[in-house]
C-alpha cells in the first residue's frame, strides 16, 4: 500500500482505499501519539477521491487527534486547495466549522483557531475563500482576539480581505484585538513588499474604508494609538 507509484491516478490510489474498506480494515485506528485516523492524512496531502473514499467508508469527519486537530482544521492548511473543503462539505453531516484547535502545544501559534483562521494565517487564499461559504462567524476571535480579517490585513491579503467583506453577514471592522488594535491599524502598520500583482496595504485600507458599515478611523489601540498614527510611525 505504502508503495502505490506515484504516477498511478488518484483514483486508482482511492481503489486501494475502497478494497480495504471492503475487507473491513477500520477507518477509525489512529497512529500514535499524534492520534491521526486515515481521513486526516488523506486531508493533509489533498487527495480528494481518497478523501471521498474514506467518508464513504464512514471515516469520522469529527475526529480529534491529540492537538484537538480535526480533519477540517488539517485540509485549512494543506496544498490540496478548495477541492478538499468541497469534498469534507459534500458528506452528510458537514464538518463542524466552529471547532477550534484546541493545540496542547504551548507553542502552537494557531493554538484557539477555528479552521478559516488557521487558513487565512497559513496563507491558504483558496481555502479561506472556500471556508467563507460555511463558516456563519467571520468575527470569530482566536489567539490574541485576533479576526480572521485582522490576520488577512496584517499578512497583506487583499483577496481574502475583499472576501471577507464580501460576505452576507456583517463584518464588525471595528472589533479590537487584545492589544486593542483593528484590522485598519494592522493594515496601516504593515508593508507587502513580496506582492508582484501591484497590490498592497494600500488597497487593504481601501478595502476596509469602503466597507458599507462606517469604519471608525480615530479609534486609539491600548497605547493610544491611532490608524492614523501607526501608518506614521512606520512610514506608511
Amino acid at each position: 500500500v505504502h508503495n502505490v507509484h506515484p504516477y498511478v491516478g488518484a483514483e486508482r490510489r482511492a481503489a486501494v482505499i475502497e478494497v480495504l474498506l471492503a475487507a473491513n480494515a477500520n477507518p477509525e485506528v489512529t497512529d500514535f501519539p499524534g492520534g491521526w485516523t486515515p481521513l486526516m492524512f488523506a486531508c493533509q496531502y489533498g487527495s480528494v477521491p481518497t478523501i471521498k473514499a474514506l467518508l464513504a467508508g464512514n471515516a469520522d469527519i469529527e475526529h480529534e487527534d491529540m492537538f484537538g486537530k480535526t480533519p477540517l482544521v488539517v485540509a485549512s492548511r494543506s496544498d490540496g486547495g478548495a477541492p478538499v473543503i468541497q469534498a469534507l462539505f459534500e458528506h452528510t453531516p458537514p464538518p463542524n466549522t466552529e471547532a477550534v484547535w484546541a493545540d496542547k502545544n504551548p507553542h502552537g501559534g494557531l493554538r484557539g483557531f477555528r479552521p478559516l483562521g488557521v487558513a487565512v494565517s497559513t496563507g491558504k487564499s483558496a481555502i479561506a475563500k472556500e471556508l467563507l461559504k460555511h463558516d456563519p462567524d467571520v468575527n470569530f476571535q482566536g489567539p490574541g482576539k485576533m479576526t480572521a480579517l485582522m490576520v488577512a490585513s496584517k499578512l497583506g491579503n487583499i483577496d481574502v480581505v475583499e472576501a471577507i467583506l464580501a460576505v452576507d453577514a456583517t463584518v464588525d471592522v471595528d472589533v479590537q484585538n487584545e492589544r486593542g488594535r483593528t484590522a485598519l491599524m494592522l493594515a496601516a502598520s504593515n508593508w507587502t513588499p513580496w506582492r508582484t500583482d501591484g497590490r498592497d496595504h494600500v488597497d487593504i485600507v481601501k478595502a476596509l474604508l469602503a466597507y458599507r458599515v462606517p469604519v471608525n478611523v480615530n479609534l486609539q489601540d491600548g497605547a493610544g494609538e491611532t490608524a492614523l498614527m501607526w501608518a506614521a510611525i512606520h512610514g506608511n
